[in-house]
């Protein structure tokens, strides 16, 4: 006879079952890669833990496999913003990562994912387009404004305009992904005042290639508290509402005429969300009339809130040396920042081996000045000198290291 699956199991199968997604198991202490090709990875589902007791049980006596009920909520958001718009990513099943939500059980990592193909834009210099995700938010994978092919772009050109097909501008994508990423739609122009011009002479075009990923949802029933979590990615809320649109959240226990009016809308909710949680990496919510007043009196409400985890980006700038943080329309929020050195190949280029041996080189100071020069700015110029941020060890050679993301501004995400 086969093995009764649990619910949780039932669960997870169902989400795989309804999705198309592809499922992966990782049995404690191993790691494996999830990969999508020329595709994205979207996260659907993710627990590490138990959920049945006929994976991963080679060799394990039976106390270690027989509580099938262990659930870590805490995992899918870790795995979504290590694996979320990324075409690979590798993860390792293990307490370090994920912390123990039953000691003593032998458990896996179960993950459910989709591989998105990205959309392909071309737009042709001097012209302008809009990416649209419709409720979803853009997450580009890749951009060049340029040239890499002589078929796009060549209607009325001449020969020598679109022959040269190695054009390329690695500017055009860190620019393009602060413009677009975390937002619903995201108006680009292709033109050399935008991006520069990488081959002058050259007819060329933005080409842009993007996933729609869809936002992750909450519900919090009033009177209750949640936390949202995007492991080591920072929150970029999407939309949110205290009150209700539906007749089936949160009605557990409740009379008809507490639950019947689906036209609760408090339109105060998002900008009070946005500055609770964007650009942190978790954040707790209370879904009370004390917090955002209340929109229908005698309604039984929750929260709703649809939020983006955004990956951060890291700039190296070698000591002497200055660069510019662009966030394009988007605002700049520092996660860390450090000035110093914690490893032996970041910026080493013809330094002799004892001003690179050194990697224990932390100047807690780096990250509060840095974060005063650039929060909430679309760009920011910064100067890695001892000057700006003193000498925190004298005789290394230092780098700038800083980890930023590009939130939206609340107006356009809303």
């Amino acid at each position: 006879m086969s093995p009764r699956l649990t619910l949780g199991a039932l669960i997870l199968l169902a989400c795989c079952m309804s999705t198309g997604a592809v499922m992966t198991d990782i049995c404690e202490g191993q790691q494996t890669t999830l990969n999508c090709g020329s595709s994205v990875i979207n996260v659907v589902s993710a627990n590490y833990g138990r959920t049945d007791s006929v994976t991963c049980i080679s060799g394990r006596p039976a106390n270690q496999i027989s509580k099938t009920d262990c659930i870590n909520p805490k995992t899918f958001p870790l795995v979504a913003s290590i694996c979320n718009g990324k075409t690979s990513c590798s993860l390792d099943a293990s307490n370090s990562v994920f912390s123990d939500p039953c000691f003593g059980t032998y458990k896996y990592l179960n993950v459910n994912y989709v591989c998105i193909p990205p959309k392909t834009t071309d737009i042709c210099e001097g012209q302008q387009a809009t990416l649209n995700c419709g409720s979803s938010v853009i997450n580009v994978v890749s951009a060049n404004y340029g040239r890499t092919d002589s078929v796009t772009c060549i209607s009325g050109r001449p020969a020598n305009q679109i022959s040269k097909t190695d054009c390329i501008n690695p500017k055009t994508f860190p620019l393009v992904a602060s413009i677009c990423n975390g937002k619903t739609s995201c108006s680009l122009d292709a033109s050399n005042s935008v991006f520069s011009d990488p081959c002058f002479g050259t007819y060329k075009y933005l080409n842009v290639n993007y996933v729609c990923i869809p936002p992750k949802t909450t519900d919090i029933c009033e009177g209750q508290q949640a936390t949202l979590n995007c492991g080591s990615s920072v929150i970029n809320v999407v939309s949110a509402n205290y009150g209700r649109t539906d007749s089936v959240t949160c009605i557990s226990g409740r009379p008809a005429n507490q639950i019947s009016k689906t036209d609760c809308i408090n339109p105060n909710t998002f900008p009070l969300v946005a500055s609770i949680c964007n650009g942190k990496t978790s954040c707790s919510l209370d879904a009370s009339n004390s917090v955002f007043s209340d929109p229908c009196f005698g309604t039984y409400k929750y929260l709703n809130v649809n939020y983006v985890c955004i990956p951060p980006k890291t700039t190296d700038i070698c000591e002497g040396q200055q660069a510019t943080l662009n966030c394009g329309s988007s605002e700049i929020n520092v996660v860390s920042a450090n000035y110093g050195r914690t490893d032996s190949v970041t910026c080493i280029s013809g330094r002799p081996a004892n001003q690179i041996s050194k990697t224990d080189c932390i100047n807690p100071k780096t990250f509060p000045l840095v974060a005063s020069i650039c929060d909430k700015k679309k760009s920011c110029s910064l100067v890695a000198s001892n000057s700006v941020f003193s000498d925190p060890c004298y005789g290394t050679y230092k780098y700038l290291d800083v980890t930023y993301t590009c939130i939206p501004p609340m107006s356009i995400v809303g």
